[in-house]
């Protein structure tokens, strides 16, 4: 196979995944958006908050999410360091490992605090 063309290759797959990633994050933009101008005109006209939607704000910051993700990330690296072809490329499999590694850890170092069933919202939210 022509050199160039597995260059384009990577190019055009790195390309989808960072475009699937940008549009996931402006989905969870708006939906955040729109879940506090909800919260704003509930606390506005002095209406309680649904303890359901207390969960899912605390539940945003769980770190089993950040497990899952790394988890995934690890993986992914793995993957593209043992399939790709020659040495060079196959350092572009350290990149998502080391992130993966890095939000492993964060999720052991947070693991007990601020996850699903805390009460209130979680600290720093802002909410008197």
């Amino acid at each position: 196979m022509n050199p160039d063309h597995n260059a384009l290759q990577l190019i055009i797959i790195f390309s989808f995944v960072i475009i699937v990633v940008l549009l996931k994050s402006i989905a969870r933009c708006r939906r955040d958006r729109l879940w506090h101008e909800t919260a704003r005109l509930a606390i506005e006209k002095g209406q309680p908050l649904p303890p359901a939607a207390m969960q899912n704000c605390a539940s945003s910051r769980d770190p089993r999410r950040f497990l899952l993700a790394g988890l995934i990330l690890v993986g992914a690296g793995a993957a593209a360091y043992f399939v790709l072809p020659n040495p060079q490329g196959r350092w572009l499999g350290a990149f998502p490992a080391a992130i993966g590694l890095a939000m492993l850890l964060f999720c052991f170092i947070t693991r007990g605090t601020n996850g699903p069933g805390t009460q209130g919202p979680p600290s720093g939210g802002g909410l008197s």
